[in-house]
């Protein structure tokens, strides 16, 4: 160890020869986060027949990824890792593998010819012609293999893990508040001890939106949100199911409306095991069986009609049907959508 490296309590103080550098590029993190959530609220785009949203390009917000991707590979072997490579590693392979999955898509903007766009699992707009973006990683099987092509395996191990499928802003803040454990003097602070120019300003919109590396994750609120929202029925008096998606990349649900009032009903998606869960509880579901509205039973876990196990496949296959199969897929990716047609205002 470099006789002025200091470790304490799992965290580290980069050697004096390093700080500097340290110091900058965590403050040009910050920067390049906030930039990175800024871009993402200035995407131009235009709605088209059938309720889609088509965007020219996303280039200036990959374009201000790609400068905190940097950031943080600097930061993670230019200033911790040559501060004590040993014990830096432990720390990152115990706490810190979003920062080693980050190095493959950083990787593939310096190195590769190929660029990653990311996955825009959610848009908001327009407002004032402008739309507000939620975009995710992608999966590594959607992405060119030779774009990892220069990237190690571990860190590939960790992209898919830690990284695949995230937000930007959740990967991104994870990095900052790793670094930020791993030597907390190197963050700028003010004097009750904030970090300097956050949180992010909060966005115009309803949601939540996380803006602080000390805020919980999407996938922390979002659990949180389906726990709460499946621990009680729907709402409404009842529900018809009229049909069912069905694909490989969600479970299998059923969709039909939610009658809220007696003149209107809202369309749902569900999974069986929740429709399963629902009528355990008490819930009215519906379905159309030789002319006649028959509620469905469980019985065991399974879904009954009049005594019989119910074959979802007699219904009608909407998976190829839109807008079936686009909102099962928002209601699965999205905890605060599924809430709102769980419990329609």
């Amino acid at each position: 160890m470099p006789n002025d490296a200091v470790w304490f309590d799992g965290a580290m103080q980069v050697t004096a020869r390093l700080r500097r550098k340290g110091e900058l590029k965590l403050r040009a993190l910050v920067t390049e986060i906030t930039n990175v959530h800024k871009a993402c609220q200035e995407v131009d785009g235009q709605i088209v027949p059938g309720g889609h949203v088509e965007f020219e390009h996303i280039d200036h917000v990959v374009n201000a990824l790609d400068h905190a991707l940097v950031s943080i590979r600097t930061l993670d072997h230019e200033v911790f890792e040559a501060s004590n490579k040993r014990e830096y590693l432990a720390l990152r392979d115990h706490d810190g593998a979003v920062v080693r999955g980050l190095t493959a898509p950083r990787n593939a903007a310096v190195h590769s010819g190929d660029v990653i766009d990311p996955d825009l699992a959610r848009a908001v707009g327009p407002i004032e012609r402008r739309f507000i973006i939620f975009p995710r990683w992608k999966q590594r099987a959607a992405i060119s293999g030779g774009a990892f092509a220069k990237t190690a395996s571990g860190a590939l191990a960790a992209y898919d893990v830690s990284v695949a499928g995230r937000t930007l802003l959740d990967t991104l803040f994870d990095a900052l508040a790793f670094f930020d454990r791993c030597d907390p003097s190197l963050v700028d602070r003010a004097a009750d001890g904030a970090i300097v120019g956050l949180p992010l300003a909060p966005l115009p919109i309803a949601g939540y939106c996380r803006l602080h590396p000390d805020w919980p994750s999407h996938e922390e609120v979002d659990a949180r949100i389906r726990r709460d929202v499946t621990a009680a029925p729907p709402s409404g008096s009842e529900r018809r199911v009229d049909g069912f998606v069905r694909t490989a990349s969600i479970a299998t649900n059923l969709c039909g409306y939610t009658q809220i009032t007696d003149v209107y009903a809202q369309a749902f998606t569900e999974p069986v095991a929740q429709v399963v869960a629902d009528i355990a509880m008490g819930y009215v579901y519906k379905v159309d069986v030789d002319g006649s509205s028959i509620a469905l039973r469980v019985e065991q876990g399974a879904l009954l009609v009049d005594g019989e196990r119910f074959d979802i496949g007699r219904l009608p296959d909407l998976t190829s049907t839109e807008p079936w199969m686009g909102w099962a897929q928002l209601a699965a990716g999205d905890a605060s959508y599924y809430r709102s047609q769980r419990r329609p205002t």
